[in-house]
C-alpha cells in the first residue's frame, strides 16, 4: 500500500465504494469545508468536516478516522473501514 496521509483533499472528492461491504462514502465540498459522509442507508448518513491533524487527514465520525490516498491506484483508505474504490469503477 502506497497510501499517503497528506494530499490535496480535492483529489478524493466523489463517491467511493468498498469491496469489503463497508458502507459507501462521499467526499465533497460544502462551500466552506471538505466533508466526508458515510451512508449507512438513505435515512442514516453521518457527515463531518475533514481536518488536517499532526497524523494527517482525518474526520471525526463518533471517533477519529484517518484517511489515506493512493494516487497511483486511485484508492481511498479509511482506518476503520479499509480500502475504497471510486463508485463508478465497481
Amino acid at each position: 500500500m502506497k497510501a499517503n496521509r497528506r494530499f490535496p483533499v480535492r483529489n478524493i472528492c466523489g463517491a467511493w465504494k468498498s469491496n469489503l461491504h463497508s458502507p459507501p462514502v462521499q467526499v465533497f465540498h460544502d462551500g466552506r469545508n471538505f466533508c466526508l459522509a458515510i451512508v449507512y442507508n438513505p435515512d442514516t448518513v453521518i457527515v463531518n468536516k475533514i481536518e488536517q491533524t499532526g497524523r494527517g487527514l482525518s474526520v471525526d465520525l463518533f471517533g477519529e478516522i484517518l484517511l489515506g490516498y493512493d494516487e497511483e491506484k486511485d484508492l481511498l483508505y479509511l482506518s476503520t473501514e479499509g480500502e475504497y474504490v471510486r463508485a463508478d469503477e465497481l
